[in-house]
């Protein structure tokens, strides 16, 4: 493996539909939500057998920065890459692109939001993806053989296959498809082989990437550029604050003819709202998710989270999510869980609630 290996763990977003778990002090990714690790800390210690932790960069925001230092003790300035504030994957890549400054370096791009498993499968599918992009100017993503019809990812359709071998295959990509309707979904589903999730997560060579986001992003790369080697005080506030948010895909991934799709034989999910905890942790035998100090009677399909500090009791409701800390309780429909970010909005226009956001 190349001493030039970096992983870069994109860790920006508040996750605000994990409220009121999810705070300004303690965002998504410093909360145990799957294990009794928080998930900053599972996504490093899944990739530390191929990448040490001098050369794995957090890529963060100005906000978040101290609470990530606080939180994860392993971690160092040095580790960090500070955005001023949150422009989406596309400026986050090109940041961390620019301040590794080794144009030959291999990234790997990951994400805080994941559960992955078995680590063994998934680092093998990595190893197949840094060896790819050694050899030329690939751009990789990760494909996921789906489990269900789900309307909640996007999807990738793959074309020839290029390598297969020990559970890893990689395929050139033929085009991205934007989240689906239930009936093509289902479509998807049954033509799994043609059909993968697409994961967020990259592997490429520095120098592609960069190029790739000057061919497709220039506004993105110049200003960017412009900014890191700059030495004047702000310089990356004010490149930050002059172009729109945009996703890696987007940007780059949709339009570039270079793409390859590695799928590999491991269990993935996405952790993004309340209702990903239906993948997670068992149910009784009413279909309840319960956790912590929690008592439910005649209640269903539910999601039903309590603390150490009194009791949360559920009588005679379904298809609920209600979740219980010491000074905020959340009480939504299921239906509502990628919501729950519209509610945090909605406190923050309201004064008197600003502490509890």
């Amino acid at each position: 493996m190349a001493e030039n290996l970096y992983a870069i763990i994109l860790a920006g977003g508040r996750g605000e539909r994990f409220w009121p778990w999810s705070t300004k002090e303690k965002p998504k990714q410093l909360l145990p939500l799957v294990r009794d690790k928080t998930m900053l800390e599972e996504t490093i210690e899944r990739i530390t057998p191929l990448v040490p932790l001098e050369r794995i960069k957090v890529v963060t925001t100005k906000d978040l920065a101290p609470h990530i230092l606080k939180g994860i003790g392993q971690l160092k300035e040095g580790n960090l890459i500070v955005e001023p504030f949150g422009r989406n994957t596309a400026a986050a890549i090109g940041l961390a692109g620019l301040s590794l400054n080794d144009p030959q370096g291999i990234m790997i791009v990951l994400s805080t939001d994941h559960l992955i498993k078995p680590q063994a499968n998934f680092l093998r599918a990595v190893a197949v993806a840094v060896e790819r992009a050694e050899k030329g100017d690939w751009l990789l993503t990760f494909g996921i053989n789906p489990t269900r019809a789900e309307t909640g990812y996007g999807y990738i359709q793959v074309g020839e296959l290029l390598e297969g071998g020990e559970g890893v295959r990689v395929y050139k990509v033929v085009r991205f498809k934007e989240k689906p309707d239930g009936l093509t979904a289902q479509e998807f589903y049954y033509q799994k082989d043609v059909y993968a999730w697409n994961s967020g997560m990259f592997v490429w060579r520095v120098s592609a990437i960069l190029s790739a986001l000057q061919r497709f992003q220039p506004k993105i790369y110049e200003t960017l550029s412009h900014a890191v080697s700059s030495t004047k005080q702000g310089a990356l506030d004010e490149a930050y604050a002059a172009f729109e948010p945009i996703s890696i895909d987007h940007a780059v991934m949709e339009k570039a003819d270079n793409v390859l799709v590695v799928r590999g034989e491991f269990f993935w999910e996405d952790i993004g709202s309340w209702t990903s905890l239906d993948k997670v942790y068992q149910k009784d035998g009413d279909n309840n998710i319960k956790l912590g100090n929690v008592l439910a009677l005649d209640t269903f399909d539910s999601l039903l989270i309590g603390d150490q500090d009194g009791v949360l009791a559920a009588l005679g409701v379904s298809d609920l999510i209600i979740i219980k800390t010491a000074k905020r309780v959340l009480v939504a429909h299921k239906t509502k869980a990628q919501e729950v970010k519209k509610l945090v909005e909605k406190m923050k226009e309201e004064g008197k609630f600003k502490d509890f956001i």
